[in-house]
């Protein structure tokens, strides 16, 4: 599993990308952090996806965000 959080867009410009293997704990862990202050996200889950399918996933969401220098 791969999400994609972004940020409200008229604040800041950042992004974060990360992986989680439960993702309602991720999401309770984040909304505990002041820093992260997140109005969207963006989950990408198949029942077929395996751990290495899933950091695949991630890393190109990085390559792409990066190569669109918005973020």
């Amino acid at each position: 599993m791969a999400c994609s959080l972004h940020p409200d867009q008229q604040k800041k410009k950042t992004a974060y990308i990360g992986q989680a293997t439960n993702y309602q704990r991720r999401m309770k862990q984040h909304a505990a952090n002041a820093d992260k202050d997140f109005d969207r996200t963006l989950l990408i889950d198949n029942p077929t996806f395996n751990q290495s399918a899933s950091f695949e996933f991630g890393n190109r969401l990085i390559e792409l965000f990066c190569a669109d220098e918005k973020y």
